[in-house]
């Protein structure tokens, strides 16, 4: 009697073992794909806001510098900016020569 109570516990002790080993990953995999839900659901309605911005900028559609950046941007001399989802700017400038005046600058500060 005792080897078989001695079988058992080692049988229950294998049968935890290997649902922890088997349900832990499972359990951090859809956590995972939770998160990633969420991110990709708010993805779309940041694009939309960006693109509801972006169509009220007025001016020449030639006239706008669109920038990627880590932190907030100096607008320069833009008369309208549309911030974007991840950290994607567009720039409306008057003129031409404003437009590359602050190009020039802002490829200067990229390169320091």
């Amino acid at each position: 009697m005792n080897t078989l109570s001695t079988k058992n516990k080692i049988s229950t002790a294998v049968a935890i073992i290997l649902t922890v080993v088997i349900i832990i990953p499972c359990i951090s995999i859809g956590i995972e794909a939770a998160a990633e839900k969420i991110t990709s659901a708010a993805e779309p309605r940041q694009i939309d806001e960006f693109e509801e911005q972006y169509k009220t900028l007025d001016g020449d559609s030639s006239l706008r510098l669109i920038v990627k950046s880590s932190h907030d941007i100096d607008p320069l001399s833009a008369v309208q900016i549309a911030e974007g989802w991840n950290n994607i700017y567009c720039l409306q400038f008057e003129n031409e020569n404003d437009l590359q005046k602050s190009r020039e600058i802002l490829q200067f500060s990229r390169h320091r």
